[in-house]
C-alpha cells in the first residue's frame, strides 16, 4: 500500500537547502581558480627568463580538478524538485517525487522532473525533511509529511 502527499516547496526554501548542500563544491572551485589564476600570473611572470616547465605541468591536474568539481556539484541531489510536488512512498521504501514548476519567461511553460530513490537516512532542516537516498541523491520534504518509520529508525542511529 503506497501513500501519497501533495505539497509545495518555494523556490527560496529550496535554493537555501541547495546552497547549504553546495558550500564545500563552491569553495573548492574557488580555491582551485585561485590557484590556477596564481599559476598563471607567476608563468606570465617567468616567462622572460625562460619557461618554467613545473609552472606549465601544473595546468593540466588543477584544470582537471576544476572540472571534476564543477561537475560533482552540478549533479549533487539529482534533479531539483521543488514548486507544485508529489511524494509517493511505496511498500519497498522507494520514494518516488515528481514536481512541476515553472519554467522560462513565459507563465504557461511548466518543467517536469521526477526522481525515484530509496531512502537511506532523513535529516531535519527547519520546516523540512532532506532525505538522502543512493548516489548522492537528496529531496527536500516538507515537515508535515510522516516519513516512514524504518527511515527514522535508522535516522537516529
Amino acid at each position: 500500500m503506497s501513500q501519497e502527499y501533495e505539497f509545495q516547496i518555494p523556490r527560496k526554501d529550496f535554493g537555501r537547502i541547495l546552497r547549504k548542500h553546495r558550500i564545500w563544491y563552491l569553495l573548492g572551485i574557488i580555491f582551485l581558480l585561485l590557484l590556477l589564476s596564481g599559476d598563471g600570473i607567476a608563468l606570465g611572470l617567468t616567462i622572460r627568463n625562460g619557461v618554467q616547465w613545473w609552472l606549465i605541468a601544473l595546468i593540466p591536474p588543477l584544470s582537471i580538478s576544476y572540472g571534476v568539481l564543477w561537475f560533482f556539484s552540478i549533479t549533487d541531489g539529482g534533479a531539483q524538485v521543488f514548486g507544485d510536488c508529489k511524494a509517493v512512498f511505496d511498500e519497498k521504501g522507494n520514494l518516488t517525487i515528481s514536481c512541476r514548476r515553472d519554467y522560462g519567461i513565459s507563465p504557461a511553460a511548466k518543467l517536469g522532473t521526477e526522481k525515484t530513490m530509496n531512502i537511506k537516512r532523513a535529516q531535519r532542516d527547519g520546516k523540512y525533511w532532506v532525505v538522502y537516498g543512493d548516489h548522492r541523491l537528496w529531496a527536500v520534504l516538507p515537515a508535515d509529511i510522516p516519513l516512514p518509520a524504518s527511515v527514522l529508525i535508522e535516522t537516529k542511529k
